[in-house]
């Protein structure tokens, strides 16, 4: 058997195969970045070459998904006191432009990726004003879905749906990186761009994702 055939076997106290029930002192044997089996330690087979680790008492399961970040804010963390929604996003928005703001947000997304990847999340849909996490995250291993985001009007691009077609054209797909579109939110997003873009992402079969329902003050004003 060659070096490249030889597997990994990770024992635990617990595996989760998530479409079965939980294996109790279970295991998973991993060849060549596939998972070939899954099953009670005693009936998953150690070939000839195997390295076995035993991982404890824990739970080994598959990488868990965040679908919904904005990982460049990370580096603001513990800059702003707690405060009601639109005041706190008055006061991020001021942040955001100060003249360091860019060196900070990509710092912030690497420092997101690391805690992301320590609690177990090995896959984020990550939403962004500027592109920043396209540019920073294609160097980072995690999977990722890069949603660029639109605000009509923006004093910034993307402010409407040509900004937007740009920014996708300047964003290319990458291995363990999709990119998708965010039409911001009900209040400020147009009707029109935000149809202009649902038709982007179909037509070019993109994912995409809207803030919807944040706030009692939100819903009220969509009522």
């Amino acid at each position: 058997m060659s070096s490249e055939q030889h597997g990994l076997i990770l024992q635990a106290a617990w595996v989760a195969p998530i479409r079965r029930p939980p294996l109790r002192h279970g295991a998973v044997r991993i060849v060549g970045g596939q998972i070939a089996a899954v099953g009670p330690a005693a009936s998953v087979r150690r070939e000839a070459g195997d390295t076995l680790r035993d991982l404890g008492q824990v739970v080994l399961l598959p990488g868990l998904i965040n679908p919904h970040t904005h990982l460049e804010l990370t580096g603001y963390a513990g800059r702003l006191a707690p405060q009601p929604l639109w005041s706190w996003l008055e006061a991020l928005v001021a942040l955001r432009r100060q003249p360091q703001a860019a060196a900070l947000e990509a710092a912030g997304i690497r420092e997101g990726v690391r805690r992301s990847l320590r609690a177990g999340v090995t896959c984020v849909g990550d939403i962004s004003r500027s592109g920043l996490n396209v540019r920073v995250l294609r160097e980072q291993a995690i999977r990722k879905v890069c949603f660029v985001e639109l605000i009509s009007g923006a004093s910034l691009p993307p402010a409407d749906p040509h900004d937007l077609q740009r920014a996708l054209a300047e964003a290319p797909d990458a291995p363990e990186l999709t990119v998708g579109l965010s039409p911001h939110a009900p209040y400020s997003v147009r009707g029109d761009h935000l149809a202009a873009t649902l038709e982007l992402a179909s037509a070019t079969r993109r994912p995409w994702a809207m803030h919807l329902a944040e706030t009692r003050e939100e819903l009220r004003w969509l009522a």
